[in-house]
């Protein structure tokens, strides 16, 4: 990109893409808890300490994956929402910068 090339920013398709943010994160979690989930299940099957110390593993990782991921997509999903409320005040500003002119 040149030095006077401008970026277009189409804050409707930020509105869109944070709209489907609680679906993706549903979506992860569903996945993250499933596949831990699954793998405890393999290991409950067997009956012995190794398989009693996996479980507490997996159980802490399960823990700790949840944690890590929903605090990521919060921070996300509040960069997102600060990204639409930007270009809600852009447009306001501009909308009253118009007005002005106007009169």
């Amino acid at each position: 990109m040149g030095n006077n090339d401008v970026i277009k920013i189409n804050p409707e398709r930020i509105k869109r893409s944070a709209s489907q943010i609680p679906a993706a994160k549903a979506a992860l979690e569903n996945a993250s808890k499933s596949y831990i989930n699954d793998t405890v299940g393999i290991f409950e099957e067997f009956n012995s300490s190794y398989a009693d110390s996996m479980i507490a593993v997996l159980d802490n990782m399960r823990d700790i994956f949840d944690k890590k991921l929903l605090l990521q997509l919060e921070q996300y999903e509040k960069g997102v929402e600060d990204v639409v409320k930007m270009f809600e005040d852009t447009d306001a500003d501009s909308e009253k910068n118009l007005r002005e002119i106007a009169k």
